[in-house]
């Protein structure tokens, strides 16, 4: 599993547990073997651990496993949280 932040393309479903990180960016765990072909453009891509495996020129937002890293909240609303976990 790998962490990405992205832009979507329009009317598109959201994966499990996404987190909108504001700018039309979304932050979503998914499999590198098979992504959803939802992905207008991908901004960032690390693995679980918080390893870069990609990220874009310029690109300061930090996403769900840099968080978790810091042992921050990935969210700060915690309705967004409890809808990721049913």
């Amino acid at each position: 599993m790998r962490n990405y932040l992205v832009t979507l393309n329009n009317w598109a479903l959201l994966p499990n547990s996404t987190i909108y990180r504001g700018n039309k960016k979304f932050d979503f765990y998914a499999d590198e073997t098979n992504l959803p072909p939802i992905m207008k453009e991908k901004l960032i891509e690390q693995k679980e651990d918080a390893t870069v495996v990609y990220r874009k020129a310029g690109e300061t937002t930090k996403i769900a496993s840099d968080l978790k890293k810091e042992g921050r909240a990935i969210s700060k609303n915690g309705d967004k949280l409890a809808r990721g976990k049913r």
